[in-house]
């Protein structure tokens, strides 16, 4: 009986040094000054307004920004992309929303963030996940680096309904590693 006692109060005292750590992690200056460019973001995003939007982005030739197979590089680039997609004939920009986001301070000047976004539209809802990297600046926080990946809508509809199909799952070629690619000169040079 005294052993099942020392376990509860372990885990409690675990379970409170999560807690604390998650509430210290909530409560970091630097987190709310991060969250606070992100809330600039959405609200800008929803008034349909871009450059402003385009704030919270390291206003340099720089920046970085992937997505969909492609990476632009420098402010401009981006913000065209984003007028090009969402602003141009027959586009529109919806309502956005960010869930799930998880800021990690990395140190004074250096900051990652993960998280999902949703847009809401009228012809159907975007949304998917993406990876921040902030650097803090004169004028604060900028995003230096963003790697968004929207999922595909027909997936998330129908994700339950889809089933491997018997003969895909043994027609896959055999797999590969390292150690084959003394045998195997097609393969990548990182693998050799």
């Amino acid at each position: 009986m005294h052993k099942k006692t020392l376990v509860v109060i372990t885990i409690a005292l675990g379970l409170f040094q999560i807690a604390n750590a998650r509430h210290k992690d909530n409560s970091d200056p630097e987190a709310k000054q991060i969250r606070a460019v992100l809330d600039e973001q959405v609200v800008a995003w929803n008034r349909g307004d871009l450059e402003a939007f385009m704030k919270g982005y390291w206003k340099s030739a720089d920046l970085t920004f992937f997505s969909g197979g492609t990476m632009v590089s420098g402010w401009q680039e981006t913000l065209d992309r984003y007028n090009k997609r969402y602003k141009s004939a027959g586009n529109e920009m919806g309502k956005l929303d960010f869930t799930d986001l998880k800021i990690e301070v990395l140190g004074p000047k250096a900051a990652f963030v993960r998280g999902r976004f949703h847009l809401k539209m009228s012809n159907g809802d975007q949304q998917g996940i993406f990876t921040l990297t902030f650097r803090k600046f004169a004028e604060g926080w900028r995003i230096i680096h963003d790697h968004t990946s929207t999922t595909d809508r027909l997936s998330i509809r129908n994700r339950r309904n889809l089933r491997p199909h018997r003969h895909l799952l043994f027609s896959l070629p055999p797999r590969r590693d390292h150690r084959d690619a003394r045998r195997h000169p097609a393969l990548p040079d990182r693998h050799r």
